[in-house]
């Protein structure tokens, strides 16, 4: 992919619109420890001169995190060309995300089975989380086109 900004503009762009920080922490469960500071920023993530790994810069998120990674390089004065590449979260986050849900369905089915609750709450509550399992999935999608959208857009990248 080609950027219509120099690689000076490029890296200046990335500094501007990114808060550094640890995307192993922001990608998982632990995510709540990061929420001070720049805000505003439209991605989190690391970068140096040739190298970049983004991702939103927002707390609250529904579905899974995806993580924006790449190079760049300096074609000519005025552009620059940019190879990425989107990878899923981490393991730590993909544990949470299955496991989570698993023990949930779980939990409540035991605690409802000693309580000896009618068939139609088991039906009620196991819907509500297939449900959720479903939104998420959606959300999922929703996220990775809605990051690669902010990122071509900022970047001014064409095809």
């Amino acid at each position: 992919m080609i950027s219509t900004l120099s690689i000076k503009e490029f890296k200046e762009r990335l500094a501007e619109t990114t808060k550094e920080g640890n995307l192993g922490i922001r990608n998982s469960p632990f995510a709540i420890f990061s929420i001070f500071g720049e805000s505003n920023k439209n991605f989190y993530g690391n970068f140096n001169n040739t190298s970049f790994q983004l991702t939103k810069n927002n707390i609250l998120r529904f579905g899974m995190s995806y993580t924006i990674s790449g190079t760049i390089r300096s074609i000519n004065a005025n552009e620059t060309e940019v190879s990425y590449g989107f990878k899923k979260m981490n393991k730590l986050t993909k544990i949470w995300f299955i496991i989570f849900p698993i023990f949930t369905i779980i939990m409540l089915n035991t605690f409802l089975v000693i309580q000896s609750k009618k068939i139609e709450i088991f039906l009620l509550l196991n819907t509500f989380i297939i449900i959720g399992g479903l939104f998420y999935y959606l959300m999922s999608k929703f996220n990775k086109k809605e990051l690669e959208k902010s990122f071509r857009r900022v970047f001014e990248i064409i095809d």
